[in-house]
């Protein structure tokens, strides 16, 4: 339950389903925003990690290549994040390094 995990897969909520979010419990996971889209789905998964207490973020796809793990820890800047993960002070605008930081350390 300790761990950061870094995606680099697109922040939609797969099939609506809250429990598909993250497989595990884990302290804080990101994503790419994958430039949102319609309905703001590219970051859905963000309030179902709240349900789980996970703080979460989306890196914004104009920062790091989608699909890309080491693009995002290299160049990601968070664009959305989700309540648990301000709760730690994670601020959008911040870098993917400093939001792990946070969430190791757990405060913010």
């Amino acid at each position: 339950a300790g761990q950061v995990v870094l995606t680099a897969s697109h922040g939609a909520l797969l099939g609506g389903d809250a429990a598909s979010a993250i497989k595990y419990d884990v302290r804080a996971c990101a994503f790419n925003d994958a430039g949102v889209g319609i309905e703001n789905i590219g970051t859905s998964r963000l309030p179902a990690l709240d349900q789980r207490q996970i703080a979460a973020v989306t890196v914004d796809c104009e920062t790091a290549r989608i699909g890309d793990a080491r693009s995002m820890w290299q160049t990601g800047i968070i664009s959305h994040a989700n309540e648990t993960a301000t709760a730690l002070r994670v601020v959008v605008g911040e870098t993917l390094r400093t939001f792990a930081q946070k969430a190791r350390q757990g405060t913010g």
